[in-house]
């Protein structure tokens, strides 16, 4: 695809809607390499966006005065993206240009706070916000929510504004925070900053622009109450820019007296906020209403203790009722004392934030993000692109478009085309254009030679289409079995989440991941979970074991089938065809991101047999959970230092004799190579189909190949469109 993402709002110093930006970025950047991104950035801001990777360009605007950027993001932003062929425009602060043929429009929602709020904000910047919102509304084919109560705001005031419901329209994606935040400060830097900031003297910390929806004045209330008692000698620290809270701010320190224990430190430098939120006693946000709320996620993700107001969408980001407190200055000095006071609860705190953060990182916003732009595609399947050239223009005008695909190329990718359809048409699971494209037996092809060879072959008869979906002509019950099927799937494994969150915290798993048909969500009644696990290589039989007998105590064993265990030290795959391709190709993690995609970086060679298949797309699955990791346990790593002395060596090696035997005995009459039982490799796969399967596809494909046309009807300028 071809995604356009608008970077122009990024403001000089990094505030909520900056922080969004760039994080989004930077993170598409790490992760997705497949999809063609068009960065438009304001040019004295193109240095943030330097060393980015081949699929990504950067498209450099002039630096527009703030009403001319403006005047851009409504007007020219439509022109850029049509010159550049785009299929998808996100507008990543609100704003978006005219509806455009062709072009799917998507904005960003940060807050509803103009609307909800309208008090706390400058008349001029109100206005303007509740049109901008209201257009975007109007004119994006989806909406992204920052949160799940960002999201909730826009569906509330959908029946009370002149905003479009948008039933199923508005997607939560949670924004991320960056992995600067994670990393622990030392103690003698934290000491410095300490000194530099605050001389010295325990502190609370605020973080954010000074503006009247913060609340300020409460929390400073709040903290006058807190100094009564003669033991503190905190200082409570305000860090952020100056907004049109800041004269009430300054008016509540003369009257209470304060100004010897606030500082107002003014915007402070990106590198010193790590160490600054884990300086602190105390990180407070106070605020009537936040979209997101990035301060307080990044202090827990060091460690700090925090404490936020209980409202918006600071109770899904906390994640604990003692770092939320009601909108009173008495309840927030006498939690700030107990939060000050009792160790316990401060370390309770601490150990909850870090691992509570980690499910906020940009990684995960881009592989939501990555499926998101991909169901775009779903919605609006099959659509060929226009010549970037000058013969766009007559081509509009003559009703034709350009095809991507030689004449040459042309029957061969739609032979590879109808194949993949057959081969899937075998589980009785139709195809959308990008699972095509992504599936594609033995062809590389771009989208576009795909989307021209489903046309011709849809011409001829030999495919179908529904719902989006495509599938060979005489199969059209089959996008009702996948829907039936999808629903089955999700259901079984909603019922066995609780199996599966003990696996994936089991000690020594590394990376859990479904295989078979649940990967796909075409599971039936009956069908168990096939799971593939990475373990570390010193204990996989005693993974495999412990698993296989907790299996057994809880009744799991007809549900939970450990097909596969494979060690961390040995992930290359030694049997290579295309079944095994398929297999692997099409896992779907569960956990372990990072094992996952060496795993596939291992056996790189599946692409032989289906070029356009990536670890990238599989983590980006709706389902996968690969980038929610959390750092193990404390008694995960305790059992784990615990079995791994030496002494379990020899019981591995026990445990390892015992199965390799009992395996062997039980598999003997199966046919050499069904069952690998090895010091660093379990497989058990019992059946082994692919023989039939083969058969059943080359059965299935003949009548369908004798109908395919010679050479399809090509013409080399363009041909009519449909």
């Amino acid at each position: 695809m071809r995604i356009g993402i608008d970077a122009t709002c990024l403001p000089p110093s990094l505030a909520g809607a900056g922080r969004y930006v760039l994080g989004l970025i930077r993170g598409l950047a790490s992760l997705d390499h497949d999809h063609e991104y068009y960065i438009f950035v304001k040019a004295h801001d193109a240095p943030q966006f330097a060393n980015l990777p081949a699929n990504m360009r950067r498209v450099e605007l002039p630096n527009y005065p703030r009403p001319l950027r403006l005047l851009w993001q409504h007007l020219g932003a439509g022109v850029s993206a049509r010159r550049r062929r785009l299929e998808v425009w996100h507008g990543t602060h609100y704003a978006l240009p005219r509806p455009q043929p062709g072009i799917r429009l998507v904005s960003t929602f940060h807050d509803m706070g103009v609307f909800l709020h309208p008090e706390f904000y400058p008349t001029g910047k109100r206005l303007y916000f509740q049109r901008v919102l209201t257009h975007a509304a109007h004119a994006a084919d989806r909406i992204i929510a920052v949160s799940e109560a960002t999201a909730r705001d826009y569906r509330s005031l959908a029946h009370r504004r002149s905003l479009p419901s948008r039933n199923g329209a508005v997607t939560a994606i949670a924004s991320g925070i960056h992995h600067e935040f994670f990393a622990l400060a030392s103690e003698e830097h934290k000491l410095s900053i300490r000194r530099h900031y605050a001389g010295g003297a325990p502190y609370f910390l605020f973080v954010g622009t000074c503006e009247k929806r913060k609340n300020l004045g409460m929390l400073l209330a709040a903290f006058r109450t807190f100094c009564q008692d003669g033991r503190r000698d905190h200082v409570l620290l305000l860090a952020g820019q100056r907004g049109n809270g800041s004269p009430e701010v300054e008016q509540a320190l003369a009257a209470c007296r304060l100004r010897g224990r606030v500082r107002l430190l003014g915007y402070v430098a990106e590198a010193d906020l790590p160490a600054l939120y884990q300086a602190a006693e105390l990180v407070v946000l106070p605020s009537h209403y936040e979209g997101f709320g990035f301060p307080l996620l990044e202090a827990m993700a060091g460690g700090a203790v925090a404490l936020a107001a209980d409202n918006s969408a600071m109770r899904e980001l906390a994640g604990h009722s003692a770092t939320l407190c009601a909108n009173d200055p008495g309840a927030w000095a006498a939690r700030m004392a107990e939060l000050v006071d009792h160790q316990e609860l401060r370390q309770e705190l601490r150990n909850h934030g870090r691992t509570h953060a980690r499910r906020f990182t940009w990684r995960n916003t881009a592989e939501q993000l990555v499926a998101f732009y991909e169901s775009l595609r779903r919605e609006n399947p099959v659509r060929i692109l226009p010549p970037a050239n000058g013969a766009a223009a007559k081509a509009r005008r003559n009703g034709t478009v350009s095809h991507t695909a030689s004449p040459q190329k042309a029957p061969v990718v739609a032979e590879a085309v109808l194949r993949t359809l057959a081969y899937a048409d075998l589980f009785d699971y139709p195809l959308a254009l990008d699972e095509i494209h992504e599936g594609l037996l033995g062809v590389r092809a771009t989208l576009a030679e795909v989307a021209e060879a489903l046309r011709g072959l849809q011409q001829h008869g030999l495919l179908a289409e529904s719902r989006g979906f495509f599938f060979l002509a005489d199969r059209r019950r089959l996008p009702e079995i996948r829907a039936e099927r999808r629903e089955l799937s999700r259901r079984l494994l909603r019922r066995q989440r609780g199996i599966l969150a003990l696996i994936k915290r089991f000690p020594f798993v590394r990376s859990v991941a479904l295989s078979g048909a649940l990967a796909f969500e075409n599971g039936q009644a009956g069908d168990d979970l096939d799971l593939f696990l990475i373990v570390d290589s010193r204990r996989l039989w005693t993974v495999y074991a412990s698993l296989a007998l907790l299996m057994k105590v809880l009744g799991k064993r007809r549900v939970i089938c450990l097909n596969c265990l494979i060690g961390n030290r040995r992930l290359a795959w030694e049997e290579r065809d295309f079944f095994v391709a398929h297999q692997i190709a099409y896992l779907l993690p569960l956990s372990g991101a990072g094992t996952f995609r060496r795993f596939m970086a291992a056996n790189a060679w599946y692409q032989t047999f289906l070029p356009q298949a990536s670890a990238s797309r599989r983590l980006a699955h709706p389902l996968a959970a690969a980038g929610t990791e959390v750092r193990p346990a404390r008694w995960q790593r305790l059992v784990e230092a615990v079995l791994a002395c030496r002494p379990f060596d020899r019981i591995e090696r026990l445990v390892f004799t015992f199965y390799h035997r009992r395996i062997q005995r039980r598999t003997q009459h199966l046919p050499a190579g069904a069952v690998t039982a090895q010091s660093g490799r379990i497989m058990l796969f019992t059946n082994d189909h692919r023989g039939r399967l083969k058969a059943k596809m080359e059965a299935r494909l003949q009548p369908w190949l004798a109908r395919l046309p010679a050479a399809p009807e090509v013409r080399e300028e363009s041909h009519a469109c449909s």
